[in-house]
């Protein structure tokens, strides 16, 4: 399935921009493809690493971002990678309420970069790391652009909070 996320704020660093994310799910595996729209080139988009690496604050620049949870559960994982192929994950008790992370865990995701009629960035995801992999979950798709002008636009599935914040679990709309 194929979903469009939507900008914070609409001004005119967002107005050409359109960022849709497909989702797929095969057992275990969870499939996610962010494919941009940019066609005045105002993302600002970095080199992709020679090895990606795991890294804290890539949200700091463009950055992918996805969030899951089990219905019945306030506990939520949060995962970001960035233009550049580099990633993070970490798991939360509940809102914003850090676990620590076994760092082995997630050794490696498979990503990819390339560039065709936009920009497009895709990764798989062993849920089976999360315990995981045979639970119906609720997912949340949202990503970070910073522009060349050094703004940065927000962008969601949806936006329940009076400033952006992804982290709201009733923002993770998706049902997989």
């Amino acid at each position: 399935m194929v979903y469009n996320l939507k900008p914070f704020a609409k001004n005119n660093d967002t107005l050409e921009i359109q960022i849709s994310v497909e989702v797929t799910r095969d057992q275990s595996l969870l499939s996610l493809h962010y494919h941009i729209q940019d066609p005045t080139h105002q993302i600002l988009i970095s080199k992709s690493s020679t090895v990606p690496a795991r890294k804290k604050g890539l949200w700091k620049t463009t950055c992918f971002e996805a969030f899951w949870k089990t219905p019945i559960s306030a506990a939520y994982w949060e995962l970001n990678f960035s233009a550049n192929l580099d990633w993070n994950i970490y798991s939360f008790e509940k809102y914003r309420y850090p676990q620590e992370q076994e760092e082995s865990r997630y050794k490696q995701l498979k990503m990819e970069k390339k560039s065709n009629n936009g920009l497009d960035f895709s990764l798989q995801l062993d849920l089976g790391k999360c315990q995981l992999q045979e639970q119906i979950l609720n997912l949340g798709l949202a990503c970070v652009l910073q522009h060349k002008n050094n703004n940065k636009s927000y962008w969601a599935l949806e936006h329940v909070s009076e400033k952006p914040d992804f982290h709201t679990a009733n923002s993770f709309k998706i049902i997989i």
